[in-house]
């Protein structure tokens, strides 16, 4: 909800800082800073990142580096081919 109010408030302008909710207010200071990129809410060449999607997106991280340790280990060759005969 914060980062599609974020988003109103870059592609809208920023209301008067007194109707901003509280934990939005913490990103006044950078409010600049933030902009939206094909729907993506960005801060300079970095994505903002959902709280709620922190989750997963640690769980991707997670895989993404089982994968280059897969593929470091299998000699280059195709790490799935490699995964499969383990």
């Amino acid at each position: 909800m914060n980062c599609r109010l974020l988003t109103e408030y870059c592609r809208n302008g920023w209301p008067e800082k007194s109707s901003i909710k509280e934990l939005l207010k913490l990103y006044l200071p950078v409010a600049l800073e933030l902009t939206v990129v094909n729907g993506l809410l960005m801060r300079g060449n970095r994505t903002v990142i959902p709280s709620s999607m922190l989750g997963k997106l640690q769980d991707i991280l997670a895989l993404f580096v089982t994968v280059r340790e897969q593929d470091s280990q299998c000699g280059g060759q195709d790490w799935l081919s490699c995964y499969k005969s383990v």
